[in-house]
C-alpha cells in the first residue's frame, strides 16, 4: 500500500512540475475558452465552429511557438468597431485571411483597417477568416457574425483557390437557408466538455493535445500528397458549381456591397474568376504578386508578415477603386 501511495504522490508531483515548466518556463498558453456553435445546415461536423472569448491567448506553431491574442470579438485581427455609425467590412476566407501565424496587427485585415482608417477613421475591418474556412461555410459566418452583431456596410470574399476538394464534402444543390439551429450552443458530450475544461485550466494539457492534433494533422496531409488530392494540387478546368452558387448567393444578399479578390497565383482561375464575375456583375479585383514564395512560411506555408501586407494592400487598393468616394 506504501509503494501505491509513494507512485502515486510521485506521479502527481510530476505532472505539476510539468505543468509549471509549460505554463511559466515554456510559456505555453492554456487552450483558449470557447463554445461550439451550429452553423451550416447538416450535422456533420463541418456544420459547427468554435467562437472563442475576447483577448484570450493561443500558440501558434508554424510561426515558431508564438503567442497572440484574440481582439475584443474573439477573433484575430484588429479590434472592431461595432457602433451604428462606423463602417464595418465583413472580411472573410480560410486561414490565409485569418493570419493565425502573424501578429494581430500585421495581419492583412489590420493593414487594410489602418489604411482605410487613415482616409475615414469610421472604417473598421471585421476579420471572418478561418481554418478551413471554405466559400460555403464563409457565406453562414457572415450571417452568424450579422446575427450576433449587426449588418455589415460590405462583405469581401477572398479566395487563394477555388477550394473545390472542400466544396466537395457538402451535399448539392447548396442550401443558403438558414437553419433552425442556426447560431445555438452546440452540446458536447461529456467527455468532451470534460477534456475542454482540462485544456483550457492546463498549459501541458492544452500542450499535449495540440502536439497530437499536429500528429494527426502532419498524417493527413502526407496522405493527401501521396494520393495527390490535397487542396493545393487542385487541377481543374472549370469553376466548380458550388462555388458559382456560393458567389450568387453573396451577390443576391449583399448587390455591390460585396466583393471578391483572388490571390492566387494560378492565372486560368484568375481568368475563369474575373469571366464568371463579370457575366453575373461582381465586383473582382484579383494578383499574382502576393502567395509568392518569398511571402510565405518555407515558401509554401501561410503568407508571412511581408505577405500579409502586400495582401492587405491590395484589399485597400481594390476597395477604393470599388467605392471611391
Amino acid at each position: 500500500m506504501k509503494k501505491i501511495l509513494i507512485i502515486i504522490l510521485a506521479v502527481i508531483t510530476s505532472l505539476i512540475a510539468a505543468e509549471v515548466i509549460a505554463r511559466y518556463v515554456m510559456r505555453y498558453p492554456a487552450q483558449a475558452s470557447r463554445k461550439t456553435v451550429a452553423i451550416i445546415p447538416g450535422s456533420g461536423v463541418k456544420s459547427r465552429i468554435f467562437l472563442y472569448k475576447p483577448y484570450s491567448k493561443y500558440l501558434n506553431i508554424e510561426a515558431g511557438y508564438k503567442q497572440f491574442t484574440y481582439n475584443n470579438v474573439g477573433v484575430h485581427g484588429p479590434d472592431v468597431d461595432l457602433s451604428e455609425d462606423s463602417k464595418l467590412i465583413f472580411l472573410a476566407g480560410s486561414s490565409f485571411i485569418e493570419a493565425y501565424q502573424v501578429p494581430s496587427e500585421k495581419t492583412a485585415a489590420a493593414v487594410f483597417d489602418r489604411k482605410l482608417k487613415a482616409v475615414d477613421p469610421g472604417y473598421s475591418v471585421f476579420n471572418l477568416g478561418a481554418s478551413g474556412c471554405d466559400p460555403y461555410e464563409a457565406y453562414f459566418r457572415t450571417k452568424l457574425y450579422t446575427q450576433m452583431y449587426r449588418k455589415p456596410d460590405k462583405v469581401i470574399l477572398a479566395l487563394e483557390q477555388f477550394r473545390t476538394k472542400w466544396l466537395e464534402q457538402y451535399d448539392t444543390p447548396l442550401d443558403f437557408d438558414i437553419p433552425e439551429h442556426f447560431g445555438k450552443e452546440y452540446r458536447l458530450s461529456k467527455a468532451k466538455r470534460v477534456a475542454s475544461t482540462i485544456c483550457e485550466k492546463s498549459s501541458l494539457a492544452s500542450m499535449l493535445y495540440r502536439f497530437a492534433k499536429k500528429v494527426k494533422r502532419l498524417d493527413e496531409i502526407e496522405r493527401a500528397r501521396e494520393t495527390e488530392d490535397g487542396p493545393e494540387n487542385e487541377e481543374i478546368q472549370v469553376i466548380p458549381d458550388a462555388l458559382k452558387a456560393t458567389m450568387r448567393q453573396f451577390q443576391k444578399d449583399y448587390g455591390n456591397d460585396f466583393m471578391l479578390v483572388f490571390f492566387g497565383q494560378d492565372l486560368q482561375a484568375t481568368e475563369m474568376l474575373r469571366e464568371f464575375c463579370d457575366s453575373e456583375g461582381i465586383r473582382f479585383y484579383s494578383s499574382d504578386s502576393v502567395a509568392v514564395p518569398e511571402n510565405r512560411f518555407d515558401e509554401h506555408g501561410h503568407l508571412n508578415e511581408a505577405g500579409n501586407l502586400k495582401l492587405g494592400e491590395l484589399f485597400y487598393e481594390s476597395f477604393v477603386d470599388a467605392y471611391q468616394e
